[in-house]
Formats: C-alpha cells, sequence, structure tokens
C-alpha cells in the first residue's frame, strides 16, 4: 500500500504543478501586440505566505523559482503590469533573502522569445528600459555595497543575464528604448 501511495505521488510530481486549486494573482498580456499572456498564481497559505507560481501562455505552471518549491514561498508582494506598447509582469516580494528578490518576465517580440531578470536589492525597481536587444531593471542603491546610485540588472537578447548587476551614478540612455516608469514600492 505505501509503495502504491508512493508511485501515485511520484506520478502527480513528475507530470508538472497543476493549476488546480492555485489563485490567480495577476495576468498579464505581454508582446507589443498583447498576444502572449503571462498568470502569476498563488497556494500553499501559510500565516502572510504563499507560494507562487508563474504560467506563461498555456504552459504547465511553475514554481517562480524552480528547484526547491519553498524558494518561492514569498510576503509583502508586490505585481505590475506595465508598459505601453511593449509591457513587462514585475514580481517582487521577500523570498529567503535578506533582501528584496523578484523578477521582470517580458516577451520580446522583436526576437520572439521570453526573457527574465531575477534581483535581489534593498529596494524595488523605479524603472524598466525595454530594447529590442536588451532589457534593464533599474534599482535605487539602497546599500552599502557601493558608492552608485543605481544597481542596473541587464538581459541581453540572445545572451541571458549576466551573473553579476552593475552599479552606476546615471540611468541607462533611453535612446531605442522604452522607458518604464513604476510606482514606488512596486
Amino acid at each position: 500500500m505505501n509503495r502504491l501511495l508512493l508511485i501515485t505521488c511520484f506520478l502527480a510530481f513528475s507530470q508538472g504543478v497543476s493549476a488546480q486549486n492555485k489563485a490567480s494573482v495577476i495576468k498579464c498580456a505581454l508582446g507589443r501586440d498583447g498576444s502572449r499572456l503571462v498568470e502569476v498564481l498563488r497556494d500553499h497559505s501559510i500565516a502572510d505566505t504563499n507560494v507562487y507560481y508563474l504560467r506563461k501562455d498555456v504552459d504547465a505552471v511553475e514554481s517562480i523559482y524552480p528547484g526547491d518549491i519553498n524558494e518561492s514561498r514569498g510576503a509583502s508582494m508586490s505585481f505590475d503590469c506595465a508598459g505601453s506598447p511593449e509591457r513587462a509582469l514585475i514580481i517582487s516580494g521577500e523570498f529567503t533573502s535578506n533582501y528584496v528578490q523578484g523578477m521582470v518576465v517580458r516577451y520580446n517580440s522583436a526576437r520572439s522569445e521570453w526573457e527574465r531578470i531575477d534581483f535581489a536589492e534593498r529596494g524595488r525597481p523605479t524603472q524598466l528600459y525595454l530594447g529590442p536587444a536588451e532589457l534593464i531593471v533599474a534599482i535605487p542603491n539602497l546599500g552599502h555595497e557601493t558608492s552608485k546610485t543605481y544597481i542596473l540588472y541587464r538581459y541581453i537578447s540572445g545572451k541571458g543575464q549576466p551573473s553579476e548587476p552593475s552599479a552606476s551614478d546615471a540611468l541607462p540612455r533611453s535612446a531605442g528604448k522604452e522607458v518604464v516608469f513604476l510606482k514606488q514600492g512596486q
């Protein structure tokens, strides 16, 4: 009997996470024409935390930090779907770090690919720079890691996210990019 239960549990988890019984938090139409959908779901509520999941288009649901599901347990969450005509989904909150952790997800219509930047800083992003060849997240420096004013996270189209963010006293150049100003606290 125990063997049958273990096999059943294994098959259930090996099929991916189901969206069944998960609450939808936000849906965001991405891409220049809004034809690509990303959705955040939550489940497994404990105190003021939940485990958060991400679904792109009609793909399977996966925890927002794949691997150990507890890394996707968050509190003090913020969600925003911002930009026009290009849009991006911004997620941030308190996860496993002493910093605000989060991500920006977008569908780059110029390259026909999904892009994602992960970040962990003391503050939340205030600007996004959406270009056909790169995505930049600007976060005011509230820490002591650098004397610079901003921490910049980049996603280079076709290459991915460099392992370390950069620091700068100036915001990125806006030429050829859509600049999205985020509400404080996003």
